[in-house]
C-alpha cells in the first residue's frame, strides 16, 4: 500500500482493516462504516492520500442521523490513527479536508504476515509427531533414516494398507543383517504372511 506507486492491493487493505478492527475494542460498527467510506473515496479518486470528505455525503452513505455522532466519530478514527483531519468543517453543510494514514494499515499487514509465519512455524515444529505420509519408496526410506516410521509400523492399518511385501524386503535390505531394526522388520514380515 506504498502511495508512491498509486496502487493498493484491495484484498490486502481487507485484511488490515479487519486485523485493526479485531485487535482494538473501541472500534465500534460506526468507525467501520466511515473508514471504508473514506476507502471507497480514495479509490474512486485514484488512490489520493489526501482529499475532500464532505459531511453531508458522508454521513449519507456510512448510516449516520446526527451530525454530533458523526464529528465524534471521525475526531476517533483521527485519534486511532487511520486519518488526519487537515481542514475541520464548520458546520454539517461544509467539507472536511483529510489525509489516510496508509502506515497505519501497512502496520496491520506487517503484523500479521509476522503471526502467520510464527504460526506456520510452529506447526512446522509440531508435524513431526504425526504419521508419516507416504507415497513411494523413497519417501519410506527418508522417514526411516529420519526414525519416524518405525513407531508407526507396528499399527495393523499402517501395514495393511501402506506397504506391500517388495517394500519390507526394501526395508530389509537398508539395515545391517542382525540389527535391531532387521530383526524388527523380519517380525512384522512374517506377521504379515500369516
Amino acid at each position: 500500500m506504498n502511495k508512491s506507486t498509486k496502487s493498493v492491493d484491495l484484498f490486502q487493505l481487507t485484511k488490515s482493516v479487519m486485523r485493526i478492527s479485531g485487535q482494538n475494542p473501541k472500534i465500534k460498527h460506526q468507525h467501520m462504516a466511515l473508514i471504508w467510506y473514506i476507502i471507497e473515496l480514495s479509490n474512486s479518486k485514484m488512490w489520493q492520500s489526501s482529499f475532500t470528505l464532505y459531511t453531508e455525503s458522508a454521513m449519507s452513505v456510512a448510516g449516520f442521523s446526527n451530525s454530533k455522532t458523526y464529528n465524534k466519530t471521525l475526531l476517533e478514527i483521527e485519534e486511532l490513527g487511520f486519518i488526519i483531519i487537515l481542514e475541520k468543517c464548520i458546520n454539517q453543510y461544509t467539507k472536511n479536508v483529510i489525509e489516510i494514514c496508509w502506515g497505519k494499515f501497512d502496520e496491520a499487514l506487517s503484523k500479521q504476515e509476522l503471526d502467520t509465519s510464527k504460526a506456520n512455524n510452529k506447526h512446522n515444529l509440531s508435524k513431526d509427531s504425526a504419521v508419516p505420509c507416504i507415497k513411494n519408496n523413497k519417501d519410506i526410506i527418508k522417514h526411516i533414516k529420519e526414525n519416524k516410521l518405525f513407531k508407526h509400523l507396528e499399527n495393523d492399518f499402517f501395514l495393511n494398507q501402506l506397504l506391500e511385501q517388495s517394500h519390507f524386503n526394501e526395508l530389509r535390505d537398508l539395515y545391517p543383517v542382525n540389527s535391531q531394526e532387521f530383526n524388527f522388520i523380519n517380525q512384522l514380515i512374517d506377521k504379515n504372511n500369516e
